[in-house]
C-alpha cells in the first residue's frame, strides 16, 4: 500500500519503508541528494480487474513530498484527525475530544512512505492542473499508483509535467545505471533504453499521451522486496 505508520527514530525498515528522524521527518541515507521539496495533497489508488482503479487510502491532511536522486517519499503527520484517517478511511463528526484523542494517539508517529526508482514502473504529469502520479508494484505484484496533488512550497514546481515528472524520470534511469549490479537486467536493450533517458528523459515518453497529460514510462520495475526480478506493466 506504500504507506504506513512509523514511529520517529524507529531504524528498522528502512528499505521497505522511510526512516523518520526525532522532529518526523525523513532521514535521507548516505549519499542521498534532494531534488525537490513540497507538500501536496496523496491518495492511493489500486489496480482491478477491470481494469479501472480504485481508491486505496486518502490523506486526511497535505503531506510532505522529498524527491531525491534514489526514491519519492511522502510523510503525513496529521494521518489521523479525529473525523477521518487513512487507516480505516471512515469519516466520523468531529469534535473537541475525537481531535484531543488523535493527537495523542498520533504522538511520536507519523503516516509515512515511498517509492524507490527501482520500483518505479511509470510516472505521469497532468497538462491542465498540478498533478503527478508514479505507478508502481507492491509487494503482493499489485500494480498501485501514488496521486500528488497541489504542490506547494519555495521549492514547488510551477509546473510539474516540465519540471518535476522528467526530473524523477531522469533519476530513477540513472539510480538504475548505477544499481545494475544490485537489481540486475540481463536484456542489453532496457540497460540502453534506461542509458537514453538519462540522457533525455523525453526519451521515456512512449506513444500517443492522454490529452490531460504526459506519461513516462521506465518499465522494467522490480516489486517491492524484490531485487531479483522485474516485471513489464500490462
Amino acid at each position: 500500500m506504500f504507506m504506513t505508520v512509523r514511529e520517529f527514530d524507529d531504524s528498522n525498515g528502512g528499505s521497505i519503508w522511510p526512516v523518520l528522524d526525532a522532529r518526523g521527518e525523513v532521514s535521507l541515507e548516505a549519499g542521498e541528494h534532494v531534488l525537490w521539496r513540497f507538500s501536496a495533497d496523496i491518495l492511493c489508488l489500486r489496480a482491478v480487474s477491470s481494469g479501472d482503479w480504485d481508491i486505496d487510502w486518502k490523506m486526511p491532511k497535505r503531506a510532505e513530498i522529498v524527491v531525491t536522486d534514489r526514491r519519492v517519499t511522502f510523510v503525513c503527520n496529521k494521518y489521523d484527525v479525529g473525523r477521518k484517517t487513512f487507516l480505516t478511511g471512515v469519516s466520523v463528526t468531529a469534535d473537541i475530544v475525537r481531535m484531543a484523542t488523535a493527537k495523542a494517539r498520533r504522538h511520536g508517529t507519523a503516516a509515512a512512505g515511498q517509492i524507490r526508482y527501482g520500483w518505479l514502473n511509470r510516472v505521469w504529469g497532468g497538462r491542465h492542473k498540478n498533478e503527478i502520479t508514479l505507478t508502481a508494484i507492491d509487494a503482493d505484484h499489485v500494480f498501485r499508483r501514488i496521486s500528488l496533488r497541489s504542490p506547494k512550497g519555495p521549492a514547488a514546481p510551477s509546473d510539474v509535467r516540465t519540471a518535476l515528472v522528467p526530473d524523477i524520470a531522469q533519476a530513477a534511469a540513472n539510480w538504475r545505471i548505477d544499481n545494475l549490479r544490485e537489481f540486475p537486467v540481463d536484456d542489453e536493450t532496457v540497460v540502453d533504453r534506461f542509458r537514453r533517458i538519462a540522457e533525455d528523459p523525453r526519451n521515456a515518453i512512449h506513444g500517443q499521451n492522454d490529452a490531460n497529460g504526459t506519461a513516462y514510462y521506465l518499465g522494467c520495475s522490480a516489486a517491492v522486496g524484490e531485487s531479483s526480478a522485474f516485471e513489464e506493466s500490462n
